[in-house]
Parts: C-alpha cells; structure tokens; sequence
C-alpha cells in the first residue's frame, strides 16, 4: 500500500499566477516609448482643432495640456509601481526592462509635475 504523502500535491499558491502579470511587467516601457507619439498625435490634434483661431492660452489650459500630454508616463510609473510591489517581474530582462521603463516614466513625470507647479 502506498502512503497518500508519496501522491500528494503542494499548496496552492495565496495568489494564482497568470500569464497577463508576466507581460504586465513590460507596459512602463511600452509606455515610455509610446509617450512620444501620444505627444506627437495629440499636438497635431491640437492644432487641427484649434487651427488659425487666436486667442491667448491661459496658464491654467497650459498645466492641463501639459498633464494630458503626460498620460502614458502617468499610467507607466503607476503601473511600474505596483509590478515593483507584487513582483510581477521575474527573468531579469523582465527586471531590465521594468527598472529602465520605471525610471524612464518617473523622468517625464517629474517634468510634467515640474511645469505643472512651475509655469
């Protein structure tokens, strides 16, 4: 007869692993490489919308324009944030690429908060 020991499985995990967490750890990157077309895109949507119309920008429509153009660097770092807290990189290109999206996103963060309170 054999022992039920010999057969038996671990534990589950407390929290389940799934595939999306492990692709979850490159989006700071994707992120931070996509900012530059989301602020090329929406520039010229600007212009498209506002065209020859003149008028002054006021420096609350500047800090606005400037926290909407940091969007992708926004969800980037938030989402740096808490792969960094779960642990959702694991290889180390996964850590490689976390840590550089990470510090890539922080830099356009600190510039959007820097023009945001400095005009």
């Amino acid at each position: 007869m054999t022992s039920t020991a010999a057969h038996s499985h671990p534990p589950p995990p407390l929290l389940p692993r799934r595939r999306w967490t492990r692709i979850l750890a490159y989006a700071p990157l994707f992120l931070l490489v996509a900012e530059l077309p989301w602020f090329l895109v929406s520039g010229l949507f600007l212009l498209f919308l506002v065209g020859d119309a003149g008028g002054e920008v006021t420096p609350a429509q500047e800090r606005a324009l400037a926290v909407f153009f940091g969007l992708p660097a926004d969800f980037g770092l938030v989402i740096a944030l808490v792969a960094t807290v779960l642990g959702w990189a694991r290889r180390p290109v996964d850590w490689v690429c976390l840590i550089v999206g990470f510090v890539g996103c922080a830099v356009f963060v600190g510039l959007d908060v820097w023009n945001v309170f400095h005009p």
